[in-house]
């Protein structure tokens, strides 16, 4: 997915979601992210049309199918399995003089 630059923290926690301001004076990066499950979006176990909500352990799956959430149990222990879905990568193009860090501030965005 691609983000776009906005222009301030307001615009990004008023946006669709997807966005990113850099402030050059503190050096923090806001984003919004929105990064619907790899296998299903939206439902109608909790409404009339579909709408998102917090999975928990009793969340039923797809269809009514199981449970959202995958588990594991044994005497009377539940575990969650790990899913290894989406992730966010944040790549600087920037010169580091130890590997990790910009050696200098980022541009301001305009």
């Amino acid at each position: 997915e691609s983000f776009t630059p906005v222009n301030s923290v307001s615009e990004v926690r008023n946006s669709d979601g997807n966005t990113y301001y850099f402030d050059a004076s503190t050096g923090l990066l806001y984003l919004r992210v929105i990064q619907p499950p790899q296998t299903f979006t939206g439902d109608l176990t909790f409404s009339g049309t579909p709408e998102w909500h917090l999975w928990d352990n009793d969340s039923p799956g797809k269809w009514g199918n199981g449970k959202a959430l995958g588990r594991f149990s044994r005497a009377g222990v539940t575990l969650p399995i790990q899913a290894y879905g989406p992730w966010l990568e944040i790549v600087a193009d920037c010169v580091t003089s130890s590997g990790v860090y910009c050696s200098d501030a980022a541009p301001t965005i305009s």
